[in-house]
């Protein structure tokens, strides 16, 4: 139920800056809200949970960018997996710890799903300019990231608080 409700979240939150980005013409600095997501799951689950839930988020990720099976699904796994080993080693500062985790992260995953559909083969190719330069993309997610981090706290605590009957302080990872 927990992963499936993450899933959903981020799934209506990219649906929904999609629709409004494009009646802008602003695909290019589009935010990833999946990957937010699944960068909060990383920070708040144990590794198998958040290969799952990476796997799952790349899965829909790939599939609203039309991209060839295996490239996002692989991108977000790495990325899941290098911000959890990091995580484990750092404290989690709060919300600019998070959107500065998002914009690397971000940044990662476009240069990692690059590099993956040039190593098999695919053409590579930018939108524009900007796109090519990745950052502006990283810095709408980290902006995201920002503005998330606050609605999926109250929601992690929420679930935890059911899910348990007592509330876990901010930064500590619901074992399960």
């Amino acid at each position: 139920m927990g992963m499936a409700l993450w899933l959903l979240v981020g799934l209506v939150t990219a649906a929904t800056v999609d629709a409004i980005l494009s009646r802008w013409s602003l695909a290019w600095v589009a935010p990833d809200p999946l990957l937010v997501v699944v960068i909060f799951v990383a920070l708040h689950r144990p590794l198998i949970y958040v290969g799952v839930m990476a796997l799952l988020g790349g899965m829909l990720a790939g599939s609203l960018a039309v991209a060839p099976p295996g490239i996002h699904e692989l991108a977000f796994a790495l990325c899941a997996l290098w911000i959890n080993r990091m995580s484990a080693r750092l404290s989690r500062g709060g919300t600019l710890y998070f959107a500065t985790l998002c914009l690397m992260a971000a940044a990662v995953k476009t240069m990692l799903v690059a590099g993956l559909l040039k190593i098999g083969g695919l053409q590579v190719g930018f939108s524009s300019w900007a796109t090519a330069a990745i950052l502006p993309g990283a810095f709408c997610t980290a902006v995201l990231g920002l503005l998330a981090y606050g609605p999926l706290s109250a929601l992690e605590e929420a679930r935890a608080k059911d899910r348990t009957g007592m509330v876990l302080g901010r930064g500590e990872r619901m074992r399960l």
